[in-house]
């Protein structure tokens, strides 16, 4: 056994103990990064937590210095020594209205710098809470609500609550959406009030001032800045949903829903910080933090709890990722163990197999039966098969200027120094005497290189004396009919024109015979003869008209460009006018093919305008006895062909003649025509590499459709 190899069963068996420590530090590496990052998450969870209570807090202790700063405001005590004294503060010397007016420049100028305050008040305790001051924001506007528009709010919950406060007290009410005389004004926004109750200097309460706060810029201060992934949910007291990451169960307790956090969610069994509850009708599993933001020692009634959360999907998801570029590092390590593992097995079995390939290839190569030569740089010969022996007269180590090559010496050298500079030569055809007999051999020179350097040439010599012969005659076949179709050509020409001159003459005789001659003098017999005289010479003469378009058609070379729908249907029309006024015929085009996309194509003009003029005039002649034809013309892209399609309502065509009435001098029993018109309308189609479709029925009509290629036809015209 060579030193290097390893058994099979050795090899086996280390494959199996790596895979074992690749498996096992992807499994350890996957518990590291999956523990981080929960970890990470939940951390992130604090710090998002903590911010966004601090930003709740913040709003509402803000909220305490205006209604303090509002309660200390010299009006407020003003109003109340002139209401205990008739209307006139002694203290002062001012009336009521005075401290009125004043307090509300103040309340004004307050909610004017203040976006976030909808609405101040002073309410008295006296008229069951009639409002004495009043000031409200109203879209951009501050607007005083005068005397007569204040309201008495005695019965409201914050008025009763308010009313309880003893000094240097605040009362704060549960967020909710404001209400106007009852109902929820529209749109809903958010509010929170904050009250301190007024007594006078006997201690005596006298009534309250209280501010109405938009909640909004409180609340939408939750949505996510940093960490989109974050979910948050704010909580009252009764675990109702202020915000809600599904945007509709925000304040939904406000119009009856009883839906709460408790209802809503569950607590995971396997993980006490897991949380499962729907969003936007997705139960998903979330890693969760609820922290309270005011409890009931902080701000009685006004119990707020924040619970912000990320998607454990996400949050796997990105364990996955991590694991990714981990797991690439680990089957990179892996894959070198491997790698070296089967470098040595490769090592220990490069010798084996160098020999097996030897052996194959020397096989093959002596097998072949083909000549193969191998020749140095100099043309010396380093190896040759049996066929070359046999074929050529070459052996190894003998010059091939010896052998039946010799005659094409030069060229040979030639090719080799061809092959050697540009890394291929071009293919010889040799004439040779092999046994005495003539034979062609074709040689191909190929370099054979050893790191990027050309070190010899292999030459392949194969028999051709068979295909040469095959050659020679295809190529006697090729001259031999292209002078078959020149004859054709003048012949068909020659025919046509030989025969239109006698057909004008008879015509024309019998014009004039039936001008010259009183219709008595003929009889009706005879003047029927010279009619379907003259009827067969015009069909005659138009069958050799076609029969000249058609060979036109098949042998001319089409010059492409783009082609205009409407251009062509109009040229059509045109030419086809007498038919169509006799016939009160309808021509129209589909929407579709309206579309400006749809009317321009690569294609000959000049040959589309005559397959329309050929199938518009057929729909016309094989038309419905006593009815108008209509005729619908469809133009669309579809794919990379461009397809033209002709619908009529006339007499429709037997399925089983689809195929004959494309042949010449087909046609049906009906109607008039020659039997050319849809040869031609084919021929046209098929030069520009297209096909050509009927759908039809007895007695419902037919619709040709055109398809012609836009891809290759492009290549074409742009080339031309």
């Amino acid at each position: 056994m060579h030193r290097y190899q390893l058994g099979k069963s050795a090899f086996n068996i280390g494959i199996i103990v790596i895979l074992l420590i690749g498996t096992l530090l992807s499994w350890l590496s996957f518990q590291a990064i999956h523990d981080r990052q929960f970890t990470s998450s939940f951390e992130q969870l604090e710090q998002d937590s903590t911010y966004k209570r601090e930003l709740i807090r913040r709003s509402i202790l803000t909220s305490r210095e205006h209604i303090n700063f509002l309660h200390a405001t010299p009006p407020i005590q003003g109003i109340v020594r002139a209401s205990s004294n008739l209307g006139f503060d002694p203290l002062e010397n001012t009336p009521i209205d005075l401290w009125k007016g004043r307090l509300e420049a103040i309340f004004s100028a307050y909610v004017k710098n203040k976006p976030h305050i909808k609405q101040i008040r002073y309410i008295g305790t006296a008229n069951s809470g009639l409002e004495l001051v009043r000031v409200d924001r109203q879209g951009k506007q501050v607007k005083i609500i005068p005397l007569d528009q204040l309201q008495q709010k005695g019965d409201r919950d914050y008025f009763r609550a308010a009313i309880q406060l003893k000094q240097d007290e605040l009362y704060l009410s549960p967020i909710s959406l404001n209400r106007e005389f009852g109902k929820i004004e529209q749109p809903a926004w958010p509010t929170f009030r904050i009250a301190k109750a007024v007594f006078d200097l006997q201690g005596n309460l006298f009534g309250i001032v209280i501010i109405n706060f938009d909640a909004s810029p409180m609340l939408n201060s939750l949505s996510p800045v940093t960490q989109t992934d974050f979910l948050q949910f704010l909580l009252n007291s009764e675990e109702q949903f202020l915000v809600h990451p599904d945007s509709e169960h925000n304040f939904s307790f406000e119009y009856g829903d009883e839906r709460t956090w408790q209802t809503e969610s569950s607590i995971s069994e396997f993980n006490k910080r897991n949380v499962f509850i729907s969003i936007n009708g997705d139960q998903q599993e979330l890693l969760h933090l609820r922290k309270p933001v005011f409890d009931g020692q902080d701000a009685p009634g006004f119990e707020l709890s924040l619970v912000t959360a990320v998607s454990v999907r996400k949050i796997e998801e990105s364990v996955w990722q991590e694991f990714g570029a981990t797991l690439v590092f680990n089957l990179v390590f892996i894959i070198a163990l491997l790698f070296i593992w089967g470098v040595l097995r490769i090592f220990s079995a490069l010798a084996q197999q160098k020999e097996r390939l030897q052996a194959e290839f020397q096989a093959i190569f002596d097998a072949s039966l083909d000549a193969i030569v191998h020749f140095d740089k100099q043309g010396g010969v380093l190896a040759a098969n049996h066929t070359a022996k046999a074929l050529l007269s070459i052996e190894k180590g003998r010059p091939f200027d010896e052998s039946e090559l010799r005659k094409h010496s030069q060229a040979i050298h030639q090719a080799i120094v061809t092959t050697l500079s540009d890394g291929s030569a071009p293919l010889l055809e040799l004439e040779i005497l092999a046994d005495g007999k003539p034979k062609t051999v074709s040689a191909l020179f190929s370099p054979v290189r050893l790191a990027a350097q050309t070190t010899s040439i292999a030459a392949i010599f194969r028999d051709t004396t068979e295909e040469a012969s095959l050659r020679n005659q295809l190529a006697k076949s090729n001259q031999q009919l292209a002078y078959t179709n020149e004859e054709m050509k003048g012949f068909v020409y020659s025919v046509s024109h030989d025969l239109k001159s006698p057909l004008v003459t008879i015509g024309s005789f019998a014009e004039r015979i039936a001008k010259s001659v009183a219709p008595d003098a003929l009889g009706d017999k005879n003047t029927h003869r010279l009619e379907r005289i003259l009827v067969n010479v015009n069909l005659m003469s138009q069958l050799l008209s076609e029969l000249l378009d058609i060979s036109r058609i098949i042998q001319q070379e089409i010059k492409l460009d783009k082609c205009f729908v409407d251009t062509c249907l109009d040229t059509a029309c045109t030419a086809l006018e007498a038919e169509i006024k006799a016939s009160n015929a309808l021509i129209e085009q589909t929407k579709q093919s309206a579309l400006p996309e749809n009317k321009v194509f690569i294609a000959n003009q000049a040959l589309i305008t005559q397959c329309l003029q050929n199938l518009v005039s057929n729909a016309i002649k094989y038309r419905k006895p006593d009815v108008k034809p209509h005729i619908i013309i469809d133009s669309r892209h579809i794919d990379e062909d461009f397809e033209l399609s002709v619908s009529d309502n006339g007499l429709g065509i037997d399925p089983q003649y689809h195929q004959q009435i494309f042949r010449i001098f087909e046609r049906l029993d009906v109607g008039e025509g020659t039997g050319v018109g849809l040869s031609i309308v084919k021929s046209i189609v098929e030069k520009h590499e297209g096909k050509i479709k009927l759908i039809s029925s007895i007695g419902e009509g037919s619709c040709f459709t055109l398809s012609i290629p836009q891809s290759s036809l492009t290549g074409k015209a742009s080339n031309e």
